[in-house]
């Protein structure tokens, strides 16, 4: 799958950073500290280009000892992060 998509000029020029700009609905970026498949730093670069919210509308959180897939590898830090973010941002 990796070859299909990395071999593509179109793939390897991914700027998606305009189309995050427009998100106003609050966001949480997550990325574990070992995440070698996107790379690391990603997510910061993601939480960067969401130049709509504020701090209290975005969150950042990196995981300790974790790779590419949190709800695997750490599922109860992730269950706590989303819960903890989804109870800040519950609008009733």
């Amino acid at each position: 799958m990796n070859r299909a998509f990395r071999n593509n000029a179109d793939y390897n020029n991914i700027n998606i950073e305009p189309e995050l700009a427009k998100i106003k609905t609050p966001t949480l970026v997550i990325q574990g500290d070992q995440d070698y498949v996107v790379g690391l730093g990603h997510a910061e670069l993601i939480y960067n280009a969401l130049t709509a919210l504020t701090a209290k509308t975005k969150e950042l959180h990196i995981i300790p000892e974790t790779g590419h897939c949190p709800a695997i590898e750490e599922p109860e830090k992730l269950a706590a992060i989303l819960n903890e973010f989804f109870v800040k941002h519950n609008s009733k």
